[in-house]
């Protein structure tokens, strides 16, 4: 636990504390934060405004050195549903989310985070999975851009102030076999999350998370460098189904600070070195098959291969695949790539006609067919709100017209 939790607050936040920690509620909503104050408080206030019922925490972790706009805040907020943790010594994102898990009490967990938002009827689903006894319930978030977001291409979709939801949108609950979706993870050189079960935007009972961090050495809740990534596949080994909702039961936010912001810009590329979210033993555990360079194509395979070496298995990520998405969509790590894709078509030479052919498919679905099969999709799936200038604006539309009931 944080030794530093109300450091700075005084005795009236530090009396809130006792309260809090008496509080047990069904669902924790983990929050790990660092320096982006700008959108976690907005978030933090629609969600109390806006959240139907009161059997919630709100967790939040915050390794920001300077918290002093923190301890402002939460002297003005205090509704004792928020749970406010401080470390100010810089750690990993994954040393932080962990915190954010042991800080919290609820008997089930969605983790979102700092610009991200949960739908206001949560708790309603929430109850029906504890009624069934689910494990863990995946979905189909929604999603925001934030003010400020620059975008490299420009659509109806892709506009500043903009929520994207599905049109059809259900709280039918279907059963996926993990197995399943992890292989087609793999297929895909580990791109993607496609089906996979998960904890980031998705729900996840205690109890499940204590045995993922039983089974993989008793002192992480994520096995590998991507929180979210490693997470689902460490859920993808321990239930052999998972269950599925098509409805948002949080939303995604891409702000300007994020790394899907980042990467709306094309701006989210760099050296591993210079990544101090990033774990220390992820460079010494670093896959040889995977280029020493972060993007979010190599950090999501080197997160596959750490959850599957601990846990026993022989499988691994499409490496062809993977090399030819980094071709086609990840051009400034071609001087990183380039010595990894040589020696690994050296030994393995069968594999140079396949990669050749994910290329050249790659660089078609890019040019050609999938502008515009996104474009049917698009118009077929999603639907796009557009002038909701905060998230009060989009929990109060969501509040209106998303009821699951």
């Amino acid at each position: 636990r944080d030794s530093s939790t109300s450091r700075g607050l005084g005795d009236v936040y530090k009396r809130q504390f006792i309260l809090k920690r008496k509080f047990m509620p069904l669902l924790s909503i983990v929050i790990p934060t660092k320096n982006r104050y700008e959108y976690l408080f907005p978030v933090l206030d629609a969600s109390i405004q806006y959240i139907a019922g009161s059997d919630y925490e709100i967790v939040v972790q915050d390794n920001t050195h300077d918290n002093s706009p923190a301890i402002e805040y939460f002297l003005r907020q205090t509704d004792p549903r928020i749970k406010y943790f401080h470390s100010p010594e810089p750690v990993d994102i994954v040393t932080n989310t962990n915190r954010a898990i042991m800080n919290s009490t609820g008997k089930y967990l969605v983790f979102i985070g700092d610009d991200d938002f949960v739908s206001p009827y949560i708790l309603d689903i929430v109850g029906l999975i504890d009624s069934l006894s689910i494990q863990n319930l995946t979905y189909s978030p929604g999603n925001y851009y934030w003010p400020g977001v620059q975008f490299a291409h420009r659509s109806r979709f892709h506009r500043v102030c903009t929520m994207q939801l599905y049109k059809s949108a259900s709280i039918g609950i279907t059963k996926k076999k993990s197995s399943d979706e992890l292989d087609r993870v793999l297929a895909k050189g580990g791109c993607y999350y496609l089906g996979l079960p998960r904890f980031y935007h998705g729900i996840l009972s205690r109890n499940l998370l204590e045995r993922i961090k039983s089974a993989f050495g008793g002192s992480t809740y994520f096995p590998g460098p991507s929180p979210d990534m490693s997470i689902s596949v460490a859920i993808a080994l321990t239930l052999d189904t998972f269950h599925y909702m098509h409805y948002p039961i949080t939303i995604t936010g891409v702000s300007p600070k994020s790394t899907a912001g980042t990467g709306s810009a094309n701006a989210h590329f760099g050296r591993l070195e210079d990544r101090k979210s990033l774990p220390a033993r992820t460079l010494e555990l670093w896959d040889v098959h995977v280029p020493r360079f972060w993007t979010a194509y190599t950090i999501y395979a080197q997160s596959i291969h750490e959850v599957l070496s601990a846990a026993g298995s022989d499988k691994h990520v499409d490496y062809a695949t993977l090399y030819a998405f980094m071709t086609v969509f990840e051009k400034p790590a071609a001087e990183y790539l380039l010595p990894v894709l040589k020696q690994f078509l050296q030994k393995y030479p069968t594999q140079k006609k396949k990669y050749r052919e994910k290329v050249a498919l790659l660089r078609i679905r890019k040019n050609f067919i999938k502008p515009i099969e996104l474009l049917k999709r698009w118009h077929g799936q999603l639907y796009a709100v557009h002038d909701l200038r905060d998230i009060s604006a989009c929990m109060n539309y969501l509040l209106h017209n998303c009821s699951p009931r």
